[in-house]
């Protein structure tokens, strides 16, 4: 069924929220254009991520919404 195939772990790259470009962020399931400007302008005025689960602090963003799309994402260690 389809919301399995989308919820499928192996066919998406975890994306690194402290780099990904808009474009990058609405291709994550459950992610689009408006919660991904406010990821970006969040990470913007507030740094980078320190955990995944911060994302949470940004605007539009639920824990029912984060349950969804967490698995994608990732944090790269900073150089």
């Amino acid at each position: 069924n389809i919301v399995n195939l989308i919820d499928n772990d192996s066919l998406y790259a975890k994306t690194d929220i402290n780099t990904a470009t808009l474009e990058e962020l609405v291709a994550i399931p459950y992610i689009g254009e408006y919660t991904a400007s406010n990821i970006i302008e969040y990470r913007k005025s507030h740094g980078p991520f320190i955990t995944v689960e911060q994302i949470k602090s940004v605007k539009g963003i639920r824990d029912k919404n984060y349950q969804k799309f967490y698995k994608h994402l990732k944090i790269s260690k900073q150089k």
